[in-house]
């Protein structure tokens, strides 16, 4: 089934136009996905996790990965000349529910209004075994 879900996911970003531009991360090219695609002036992000490639859950706090997650998101909003304000949607993945509102309040510390449209879904494991990633799209005016 995970392997199902993985392969669905490249198949939304397969139906984009040809005329698009992405951009591959040299240490994810094993990888079956780009960590952004762009069309028409609209930026569709992969998920971004808060934690390192040397990392797992155990070494930080939830509060350090939500923050870490954020800086991520961040960096790359910056490395495309976008601003959050410029996010208009957000998906967000917790592991745990319980850290609804914990999350929340270090959310509304890099973004505001008005918001990014946003759905958050309860999962019972991410990659690495993360408690948060967070998918997002911006567009450009």
């Amino acid at each position: 089934m995970k392997k199902y879900l993985k392969y669905m996911a490249v198949a939304v970003f397969c139906l984009l136009s040809a005329s698009q531009v992405y951009a591959q991360n040299k240490t994810l090219n094993q990888k079956p996905f780009s960590d952004f695609r762009v069309n028409n002036k609209t930026y569709y992000f992969s998920g971004q996790l808060g934690l390192s490639k040397d990392e797992g859950p155990a070494d930080i706090d939830f509060n350090t990965e939500v923050r870490q997650c954020m800086n991520r998101i961040a960096d790359l909003l910056k490395q495309n000349k976008l601003k959050f304000k410029e996010v208009v949607q957000v998906t967000v993945y917790l592991n745990d529910m319980d850290n609804f509102e914990e999350f929340n309040s270090i959310y509304i510390e890099y973004f505001s209004s008005p918001y990014p449209s946003r759905a958050c879904v309860a999962v019972s494991q991410l990659y690495k075994n993360a408690r948060v990633e967070i998918s997002f799209i911006a567009a450009k005016d």
